[in-house]
């Protein structure tokens, strides 16, 4: 977990950016910083993400540690999961914005209600963000109407008309309270085809422009993958 703030260059160098690996790549004009809920040194982050990554990142990355990480886990909610997870966010903005207050907000959580927070604090902050999966889609509200049990419809739900009924209300309302966020954002990146498609059936029309949205697939250590094949052709 972890949110994501770049300090602008300053006006005479400014330079608009589409990816935050070319924000990474011109930090000489600013400032990179991490806010993280890991309590592991940051040299340990970084090494992990070496690992992990295949990518080297410098120390000059400041990480922000985060108190209140907990009231964004789902674990600790085992009713309402989503509309916790929502006011969680908001708080957990907020201690952010207090500890940071960044130029450019770029989310990589998919928990967007973030932005409001962002916006309602710092109004000329731009927002940015990457998503890995939708907070709610047309899918979960299909489950819930044709009462299937599931980890997102309990058993004594979807038993009950009444109860299936309200979910599906309080799903509805969830999900175009979700699609007004996709207007804040500048850019929207996603992590793969299926989420690309997803996020723009759910955000398409509420976006600022047309072109904003992209697919920027996960950085992948191949490597291995390639030694391993060049050994089989030897042998």
């Amino acid at each position: 977990f972890f949110f994501q703030r770049m300090r602008r260059p300053p006006r005479s160098t400014q330079s608009r950016s589409s990816a935050a690996s070319d924000v990474y790549k011109r930090q000489t004009w600013g400032e990179l910083a991490i806010y993280t809920g890991d309590k592991e040194a940051s040299k340990d982050i970084l090494q992990k993400a070496e690992s992990r990554f295949n990518a080297k990142l410098e120390n000059s990355i400041k990480f922000v540690r985060l108190s209140l990480r907990k009231l964004i886990e789902p674990q600790n909610y085992p009713f309402l999961t989503m509309l916790f997870q929502i006011i969680g966010t908001c708080i957990l903005t907020i201690e952010c914005l207090l500890k940071y207050q960044p130029d450019v907000f770029f989310d990589t959580t998919g928990l967007a209600y973030s932005f409001v927070i962002v916006k309602l604090f710092l109004p000329n902050c731009r927002v940015w963000c990457y998503v890995h999966y939708p907070f709610i889609s047309h899918e979960m509200i299909q489950r819930v109407k044709e009462r299937k049990a599931m980890y997102n419809n309990q058993g004594r739900i979807s038993t009950s008309q009444l109860l299936s009924g309200i979910k599906l209300q309080y799903y509805h309302l969830l999900l175009y309270s979700y699609q007004l966020l996709g207007k804040i954002p500048e850019i929207v990146l996603t992590n793969s085809s299926w989420t690309n498609n997803h996020i723009k059936l759910l955000w398409g029309r509420y976006t600022k422009k047309n072109d904003n949205q992209a697919i920027l697939y996960p950085p992948c250590n191949v490597t291995p993958h390639l030694q391993a094949k060049l050994e089989n052709k030897e042998k």
